[in-house]
Protein backbone atom coordinates (compact mmCIF):
# COMPACT_ATOMS: atom_id res chain seq x y z
CA UNK A 1 0.00 0.00 0.00
CA UNK A 2 1.55 3.23 -1.02
CA UNK A 3 0.71 7.21 -0.11
CA UNK A 4 1.52 9.82 -2.80
CA UNK A 5 2.09 13.16 -1.61
CA UNK A 6 1.49 16.10 -4.85
CA UNK A 7 2.91 19.45 -3.63
CA UNK A 8 3.64 23.16 -5.27
CA UNK A 9 6.51 25.00 -3.53
CA UNK A 10 5.08 27.96 -2.86
CA UNK A 11 7.26 31.41 -2.70
CA UNK A 12 8.15 30.83 0.76
CA UNK A 13 9.20 27.33 0.45
CA UNK A 14 11.68 28.67 -2.51
CA UNK A 15 15.33 27.83 -1.46
CA UNK A 16 14.62 24.87 0.67
CA UNK A 17 15.70 21.66 0.11
CA UNK A 18 13.01 18.73 -0.93
CA UNK A 19 13.94 17.53 2.54
CA UNK A 20 13.51 20.27 4.48
CA UNK A 21 10.36 20.83 2.64
CA UNK A 22 9.18 17.45 3.05
CA UNK A 23 9.69 17.84 6.82
CA UNK A 24 7.93 20.90 7.52
CA UNK A 25 4.76 19.23 5.40
CA UNK A 26 4.69 16.59 7.80
CA UNK A 27 7.23 13.97 6.78
CA UNK A 28 8.34 11.53 9.61
CA UNK A 29 12.41 10.78 10.18
CA UNK A 30 11.20 7.46 9.23
CA UNK A 31 9.42 8.29 6.17
CA UNK A 32 12.17 10.08 4.98
CA UNK A 33 15.24 7.56 5.86
CA UNK A 34 12.80 5.09 3.42
CA UNK A 35 12.67 7.59 0.71
CA UNK A 36 16.34 8.50 0.77
CA UNK A 37 16.86 4.37 0.43
CA UNK A 38 13.77 4.78 -2.77
CA UNK A 39 14.96 8.39 -4.67
CA UNK A 40 12.93 7.25 -7.64
CA UNK A 41 9.35 8.07 -4.97
CA UNK A 42 10.67 11.57 -5.27
CA UNK A 43 9.95 13.46 -8.80
CA UNK A 44 10.55 16.98 -8.59
CA UNK A 45 8.66 18.51 -12.30
CA UNK A 46 8.40 14.69 -13.19
CA UNK A 47 12.23 13.54 -12.81
CA UNK A 48 13.92 11.83 -10.16
CA UNK A 49 15.58 14.22 -7.46
CA UNK A 50 18.16 14.54 -4.69
CA UNK A 51 16.54 15.08 -1.16
CA UNK A 52 19.21 17.73 -0.80
CA UNK A 53 17.71 19.37 -4.20
CA UNK A 54 16.85 23.19 -3.93
CA UNK A 55 13.44 23.91 -4.73
CA UNK A 56 12.00 27.08 -6.36
CA UNK A 57 8.59 28.60 -6.35
CA UNK A 58 6.02 26.82 -8.50
CA UNK A 59 8.27 23.47 -8.80
CA UNK A 60 6.02 20.70 -8.73
CA UNK A 61 6.67 17.61 -6.12
CA UNK A 62 5.60 13.99 -6.38
CA UNK A 63 6.51 11.95 -3.40
CA UNK A 64 5.66 8.11 -2.61
CA UNK A 65 5.23 6.90 0.27
CA UNK A 66 5.53 2.71 0.78
CA UNK A 67 4.02 1.17 3.18
CA UNK A 68 6.22 -1.58 5.37
CA UNK A 69 4.63 -4.81 5.43
CA UNK A 70 3.90 -5.72 8.65
CA UNK A 71 5.95 -8.87 9.52
CA UNK A 72 2.98 -10.39 11.52
CA UNK A 73 0.20 -9.61 9.20
CA UNK A 74 -3.44 -8.59 10.94
CA UNK A 75 -5.57 -11.57 9.74
CA UNK A 76 -9.12 -10.35 8.33
CA UNK A 77 -12.05 -10.99 10.71
CA UNK A 78 -15.62 -10.75 8.92
CA UNK A 79 -17.04 -8.22 11.57
CA UNK A 80 -19.12 -5.58 10.97
CA UNK A 81 -18.32 -1.90 12.25
CA UNK A 82 -20.32 1.07 13.39
CA UNK A 83 -18.31 3.37 10.77
CA UNK A 84 -18.99 7.27 11.68
CA UNK A 85 -16.53 8.66 9.43
CA UNK A 86 -14.19 7.62 6.51
CA UNK A 87 -12.03 8.63 3.85
CA UNK A 88 -8.79 7.61 2.38
CA UNK A 89 -6.79 9.41 5.62
CA UNK A 90 -8.98 8.72 8.34
CA UNK A 91 -11.36 6.25 9.60
CA UNK A 92 -13.23 7.12 12.82
CA UNK A 93 -15.23 4.22 14.39
CA UNK A 94 -17.41 3.53 17.60
CA UNK A 95 -16.75 0.81 18.88
CA UNK A 96 -18.20 -1.80 20.82
CA UNK A 97 -17.66 -3.17 24.50
CA UNK A 98 -15.81 -6.22 24.48
CA UNK A 99 -13.65 -5.22 21.33
CA UNK A 100 -9.76 -5.24 21.57
CA UNK A 101 -8.42 -2.39 19.35
CA UNK A 102 -4.65 -4.24 19.05
CA UNK A 103 -4.22 -8.19 18.10
CA UNK A 104 -2.77 -10.08 21.11
CA UNK A 105 -2.14 -13.59 22.42
CA UNK A 106 -5.38 -13.66 23.74
CA UNK A 107 -7.23 -12.13 20.67
CA UNK A 108 -5.11 -12.80 17.80
CA UNK A 109 -8.11 -12.11 15.33
CA UNK A 110 -11.13 -10.67 16.92
CA UNK A 111 -10.08 -7.39 17.17
CA UNK A 112 -10.77 -3.67 15.62
CA UNK A 113 -7.40 -4.04 14.07
CA UNK A 114 -8.55 -7.50 12.33
CA UNK A 115 -12.44 -6.12 10.96
CA UNK A 116 -10.44 -2.81 9.15
CA UNK A 117 -8.31 -5.18 7.51
CA UNK A 118 -11.31 -7.56 6.38
CA UNK A 119 -12.75 -3.72 5.10
CA UNK A 120 -10.27 -2.59 3.34
CA UNK A 121 -8.22 -5.40 2.23
CA UNK A 122 -4.86 -7.72 3.37
CA UNK A 123 -2.76 -3.83 2.35
CA UNK A 124 -4.02 -2.14 4.82
CA UNK A 125 -2.15 0.14 6.72
CA UNK A 126 -3.13 0.10 10.35
CA UNK A 127 -2.08 3.20 12.97
CA UNK A 128 -4.58 3.74 15.93
CA UNK A 129 -4.31 7.10 17.11
CA UNK A 130 -7.02 7.24 19.96
CA UNK A 131 -6.97 3.90 22.12
CA UNK A 132 -9.44 2.79 24.10
CA UNK A 133 -9.45 -0.14 26.86
CA UNK A 134 -11.31 -3.03 25.48
CA UNK A 135 -14.39 -2.58 27.70
CA UNK A 136 -14.46 1.17 27.06
CA UNK A 137 -16.82 1.69 24.68
CA UNK A 138 -16.79 4.42 22.04
CA UNK A 139 -14.85 6.73 19.27
CA UNK A 140 -11.56 5.22 17.95
CA UNK A 141 -9.49 7.23 15.06
CA UNK A 142 -7.89 5.29 12.94
CA UNK A 143 -4.84 7.00 10.42
CA UNK A 144 -5.22 4.77 7.05
CA UNK A 145 -1.39 5.25 5.60
CA UNK A 146 2.05 6.42 7.34
CA UNK A 147 1.57 10.36 6.67
CA UNK A 148 -1.79 10.87 7.93
CA UNK A 149 -0.43 8.74 10.84
CA UNK A 150 2.19 10.93 11.31
CA UNK A 151 0.32 14.17 10.65
CA UNK A 152 -2.46 13.33 13.47
CA UNK A 153 0.89 12.32 15.81
CA UNK A 154 2.02 15.77 15.58
CA UNK A 155 -1.74 16.99 16.26
CA UNK A 156 -1.90 14.76 19.44
CA UNK A 157 1.45 16.83 21.14
CA UNK A 158 0.41 20.07 20.18
CA UNK A 159 -3.55 18.86 21.89
CA UNK A 160 -5.03 19.32 18.79
CA UNK A 161 -7.29 15.96 19.24
CA UNK A 162 -9.89 16.23 21.74
CA UNK A 163 -11.89 13.45 23.42
CA UNK A 164 -14.59 13.69 26.07
CA UNK A 165 -16.01 10.55 27.70
CA UNK A 166 -19.63 10.00 29.45
CA UNK A 167 -19.16 8.05 32.36
CA UNK A 168 -20.76 6.79 35.15
CA UNK A 169 -19.60 6.68 38.82
CA UNK A 170 -21.10 5.07 42.49
CA UNK A 171 -22.59 7.88 44.13
CA UNK A 172 -23.87 11.35 44.13
CA UNK A 173 -21.82 14.09 42.28
CA UNK A 174 -23.41 17.71 42.37
CA UNK A 175 -20.82 20.11 41.68
CA UNK A 176 -18.03 20.52 38.81
CA UNK A 177 -14.18 19.59 39.58
CA UNK A 178 -10.91 19.39 38.53
CA UNK A 179 -8.53 16.06 39.51
CA UNK A 180 -4.81 17.04 39.70
CA UNK A 181 -3.31 13.76 40.59
CA UNK A 182 -0.20 12.04 39.11
CA UNK A 183 -0.72 8.38 38.13
CA UNK A 184 1.98 5.70 38.55
CA UNK A 185 2.69 2.06 37.70
CA UNK A 186 3.52 0.40 40.70
CA UNK A 187 4.79 -3.95 39.28
CA UNK A 188 3.84 -5.68 36.33
CA UNK A 189 0.31 -5.87 36.73
CA UNK A 190 -2.12 -3.59 34.85
CA UNK A 191 -3.63 -1.78 37.13
CA UNK A 192 -2.17 1.54 38.17
CA UNK A 193 -2.71 3.93 40.85
CA UNK A 194 -2.46 7.60 42.22
CA UNK A 195 1.18 8.31 43.54
CA UNK A 196 2.27 12.08 44.00
CA UNK A 197 6.32 10.67 44.19
CA UNK A 198 6.63 8.78 41.36
CA UNK A 199 3.84 9.46 39.28
CA UNK A 200 3.13 11.21 35.65
CA UNK A 201 1.29 14.44 35.88
CA UNK A 202 -2.68 14.09 35.21
CA UNK A 203 -5.44 15.92 35.10
CA UNK A 204 -8.87 15.40 34.62
CA UNK A 205 -11.93 17.59 34.44
CA UNK A 206 -15.52 16.53 35.18
CA UNK A 207 -18.76 17.58 35.17
CA UNK A 208 -22.10 16.02 36.44
CA UNK A 209 -24.88 15.72 33.97
CA UNK A 210 -27.79 13.22 35.61
CA UNK A 211 -27.85 12.12 39.43
CA UNK A 212 -29.70 8.51 38.97
CA UNK A 213 -31.31 7.78 42.62
CA UNK A 214 -32.15 4.63 41.93
CA UNK A 215 -28.99 2.92 41.64
CA UNK A 216 -26.88 5.97 43.65
CA UNK A 217 -25.15 6.88 40.30
CA UNK A 218 -23.62 10.33 38.61
CA UNK A 219 -23.82 9.92 34.73
CA UNK A 220 -20.26 12.63 34.17
CA UNK A 221 -18.84 14.43 31.10
CA UNK A 222 -15.14 13.65 31.79
CA UNK A 223 -12.28 15.45 29.51
CA UNK A 224 -8.77 13.93 30.19
CA UNK A 225 -6.59 16.80 29.66
CA UNK A 226 -3.13 14.42 29.72
CA UNK A 227 -3.49 11.14 28.20
CA UNK A 228 -2.23 8.33 31.01
CA UNK A 229 -3.45 4.71 30.66
CA UNK A 230 -6.74 4.36 33.04
CA UNK A 231 -6.53 7.84 33.88
CA UNK A 232 -10.13 8.22 34.06
CA UNK A 233 -10.30 5.27 36.07
CA UNK A 234 -8.12 5.67 38.52
CA UNK A 235 -8.65 9.61 38.81
CA UNK A 236 -12.54 8.32 39.75
CA UNK A 237 -11.62 5.90 41.76
CA UNK A 238 -8.76 8.13 43.79
CA UNK A 239 -11.69 11.10 44.67
CA UNK A 240 -14.05 7.80 45.87
CA UNK A 241 -16.60 7.90 43.19
CA UNK A 242 -15.43 4.46 41.17
CA UNK A 243 -16.84 3.59 37.40
CA UNK A 244 -19.52 1.57 37.84
CA UNK A 245 -18.40 -2.12 36.66
CA UNK A 246 -14.63 -1.12 36.96
CA UNK A 247 -13.41 -4.53 37.94
CA UNK A 248 -9.86 -3.22 38.41
CA UNK A 249 -10.98 -0.20 40.49
CA UNK A 250 -14.19 -0.33 42.29
CA UNK A 251 -14.44 -2.90 45.50
CA UNK A 252 -18.03 -3.10 44.40
CA UNK A 253 -18.36 -3.16 40.88
CA UNK A 254 -22.03 -4.06 41.29
CA UNK A 255 -24.41 -3.41 38.36
CA UNK A 256 -22.79 -3.47 35.37
CA UNK A 257 -20.25 -6.31 33.31
CA UNK A 258 -17.68 -3.87 32.35
CA UNK A 259 -16.91 0.04 33.02
CA UNK A 260 -19.25 2.05 32.47
CA UNK A 261 -17.15 4.85 30.42
CA UNK A 262 -17.64 5.81 27.02
CA UNK A 263 -16.43 8.34 24.58
CA UNK A 264 -18.86 10.35 23.22
CA UNK A 265 -17.07 12.95 21.58
CA UNK A 266 -13.65 13.08 19.34
CA UNK A 267 -12.64 16.29 17.28
CA UNK A 268 -9.79 16.55 15.35
CA UNK A 269 -7.70 18.51 12.44
CA UNK A 270 -7.91 16.40 9.09
CA UNK A 271 -4.21 14.96 8.40
CA UNK A 272 -3.97 16.41 5.31
CA UNK A 273 -6.70 19.36 4.28
CA UNK A 274 -6.63 20.18 8.16
CA UNK A 275 -10.28 20.93 7.99
CA UNK A 276 -11.16 20.79 11.38
CA UNK A 277 -13.91 17.50 12.13
CA UNK A 278 -15.89 16.54 15.00
CA UNK A 279 -18.02 13.34 15.94
CA UNK A 280 -19.85 12.19 18.29
CA UNK A 281 -21.73 8.59 19.75
CA UNK A 282 -24.66 7.86 21.99
CA UNK A 283 -24.38 6.53 25.06
CA UNK A 284 -24.64 2.44 24.44
CA UNK A 285 -27.64 0.53 25.78
CA UNK A 286 -25.84 -1.06 28.53
CA UNK A 287 -25.12 2.33 30.12
CA UNK A 288 -28.29 4.16 29.20
CA UNK A 289 -30.35 0.99 31.16
CA UNK A 290 -28.64 1.67 34.73
CA UNK A 291 -29.52 5.67 34.14
CA UNK A 292 -33.15 4.93 34.70
CA UNK A 293 -35.14 6.06 37.45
Amino acid sequence: MQKTLNLTVSRDSSGSTIERYLERNGVSGKMMAALKKSPENVLLNGSPSNLNTVLTEDDILEVTIVEKKDETPILPWDKELDVIFEDDEVTVINKPAGMPVHPSRRHPDTTLANALVYRYGKDTSFHCITRLDKDTSGLVLVARNRYAAAQLSESMKKHEIRKQYLAIVAGKIDQSGRIMAPIFRPGPSVKRCVDFEHGTDAITEYDPVKYCQNNNVTLLKVNPLTGRTHQIRVHMAHIGHPLCGDQLYNPDPGIMNRQALHACRLSFPHPVTKKPLEFEAELPWDMLDILRD
